[in-house]
């Protein structure tokens, strides 16, 4: 049978696909945590700390791989949008302007709809105390979607000490100090490991508690595809990773040569990040082509079936997604109309036309990363240079995107005693963070090596 082969679908074959779908499958329930008003549900799960301190971690992703075979005519039309292209923002609620799937055959039929039983892919991850991965399985399963709780119930929950949700939001910190540890052997220097800045487990200050719970349980799945599917030989798609220079704040003279030292650093590790930390996009089927293929590959090599896609072709599908997701991030803060002017031109495989209008809405709403700099530490630091009666120090903060995740990168530079000069570098989960601990990590380092302030101003770095 042709699955949906035309995009206007008839309901009565999707109905009878939709139940071949579900046939053989084991019943699992599940709960899952949202917006407010979301209808379109990708994934639901639950995490639990072990009373012996090991962590399972079940999420459940809706099986769109099962429901849109490769090659059809809703597939290419998947593949031309690339993803759910949505603007707004920043107070503003976000506007759907193109769906990559035809809102009946997601709303109907994948969506983990509360009391809906839907296809599903289950995957189980367990970690020992550190957070290392032990054991990962996956599974076609027939969901239930249980409990449809939101953002708001869930923070209020966690601040309640509700006991389910306290639980899975130690989880969460688990899974950043973790990840951030394993960032902390990148980013930073050799002596950033042994001093006064230790990795610690708060969540980000611009995130509540529940979008740092699922966007730590997103990222785990996200790593842990990629390290199954790279061990396997599976050609999967990578989760872009990017550096964004002068994306946070910029606080030198202006001869500096500071900015440029820092994002040339950042530019390289994320090279290495990329070839060692890589990410599969497969959380989010539902709106991101990536996602759909990437899951079809894992299960079809799960089942011992071939595989839909060659490994030339997820290059050259990952390429197309980048650049499509690079013009619609750059779109973000479009009016509807020009943003539905962007969106026809990837339709229509105008690529050029419609990055000539995402860079001028994105030139339109871009500001200057400029001025103060948060932090305790770095005030503190500040304090003891003007104390000394030399310029201030210098911070450079880039943020790195890599898989779906943010991570700031300080970069703090003081001019020493006799010419010498100090350069740290440090990560963190925000701007206050990463400068207080790169701050901390300069002062414990003049400290032991008995540094002294100098009058020599910091400008002319020679870095």
């Amino acid at each position: 049978m042709t699955l949906l082969d035309d995009v206007e679908f008839s309901r009565i074959l999707a109905d009878r696909y939709f139940k071949l779908a579900l046939e053989g499958r084991d019943s699992v329930q599940g709960m899952s945590i949202d917006g407010r008003g979301t209808r379109n549900i990708d994934d639901a799960f639950v995490a639990q700390l072990r009373p012996d301190g090991t962590m399972a971690v079940t999420v459940h992703i809706a099986d769109a791989p099962a429901m849109i075979e490769p090659g059809t005519e809703i597939d290419r039309h998947a593949r031309d949008r690339v993803a759910d292209f949505l603007v707004g923002g920043n107070g503003q609620r976000k506007q759907k302007i193109m769906g990559m799937l035809p809102e009946r055959l997601v709303m109907n039929y994948l969506s983990l709809q509360k009391d809906e039983v839907r296809p599903a892919i289950t995957m189980k991850i367990v970690m020992d105390k550190d957070g290392n991965v032990t054991d990962f399985s996956c599974r076609r399963t027939k969901f239930e979607n249980k409990i449809k709780t939101n953002y708001d119930d869930v923070n209020a929950k966690i601040s309640n000490g509700h006991a389910i949700y306290s639980n899975m939001h130690e989880v969460a910190k688990r899974l950043y100090a973790k990840r951030m540890h394993d960032l902390g052997e990148y980013f930073e220097d050799r002596m950033s490991r042994d001093a006064l800045a230790p990795v610690t487990a708060v969540p980000r200050a611009e995130c509540s508690p529940a979008d740092f719970l699922v966007a730590e349980v997103m990222s785990l799945v996200k790593r842990t595809v990629a390290d199954f599917m790279r061990n396997e030989g599976l050609p999967y798609i990578k989760a872009p990773h990017a550096v964004r220079v002068h994306d946070e704040v910029v606080s030198c003279s202006r001869n500096s040569s500071l900015p440029v030292l820092a994002a040339q650093r950042n530019a390289a590790i994320v090279k290495k990040i990329e070839s060692e930390m890589t990410f599969a996009q497969a959380t989010s089927p539902n709106r991101s082509y990536s996602d759909l293929v990437n899951l079809r590959t894992l299960m079809e090599h799960l089942e011992g079936k071939p595989l839909s896609h060659d490994p030339a072709e997820i290059q050259e599908i990952e390429a197309q997604c980048n650049r499509v997701g690079r013009i619609f991030n750059a779109a973000s803060g479009a009016t509807c109309e020009n943003a539905s002017h962007i969106a026809g031109h990837v339709i229509k495989g105008d690529m050029e036309r419609a990055e000539t209008m995402a860079k001028v809405a994105f030139d339109a709403g871009s500001r200057p990363a400029h001025g103060r700099i948060p932090g305790e530490g770095f005030k503190e630091l500040r304090e003891q240079c003007r104390d000394a009666r030399v310029q201030e120090p210098e911070c450079v903060v880039q943020s790195v995107y890599y898989g779906g995740s943010k991570v700031c990168c300080a970069s703090i530079a003081v001019q020493g005693a006799k010419g010498g000069r100090r350069v740290v570098h440090a990560v963190g989960s925000s701007v206050s963070d990463a400068t207080d601990r790169a701050s901390f990590l300069m002062l414990s380092d003049l400290e032991k090596n008995n540094v002294a302030f100098t009058a020599r101003p910091v400008g002319h770095l020679g870095l």
